[in-house]
């Protein structure tokens, strides 16, 4: 996929359908894993409401995972742009097909402004 001038990679995983026979903390690991500490590369979880997900990347130093459920596509690009976000939780319960690839779009199309933000990350990261 290439966005915003440049190549990135996008890890898919989905928790609680048959394409994916494991449970929801399970998927949310393996996407956020290999996602972790690399640079132009995202992961993209789905759930039913995408907070286990979420909860699981997180546990993953260098995973930055934000939540998105349908409403204000601000929080989609905010994630991005303040928090560096590199892996974006859907909740599948509360999206259509439409409304995920729009957040997916902008959300892989929207730069970290870095900044004042770049220190909130930094602790973020080197928080144990």
């Amino acid at each position: 996929m290439n966005t915003a001038g440049k190549s990135v990679t996008v890890l898919l995983g989905m928790a609680g359908l048959a394409l994916v026979a494991t449970v929801a903390l399970s998927a949310g690991s393996a996407s956020a894993k290999a996602t972790a500490d690399k640079q132009g590369v995202f992961g993209i979880v789905f759930g039913g409401s995408g907070q286990g997900e979420a909860i699981a990347a997180n546990k993953i130093k260098g995973i930055r995972s934000a939540v998105y459920y349908g409403g204000n596509l601000d929080i989609v690009k905010l994630s991005r742009q303040h928090n560096d976000a590199n892996v974006l939780s859907l909740g599948a319960r509360f999206l259509t097909k439409e409304q995920a690839l729009e957040a997916v779009k902008l959300w892989l199309a929207t730069p970290f402004e870095g900044g004042r933000h770049a220190r909130r990350v930094q602790k973020i990261d080197s928080t144990p």
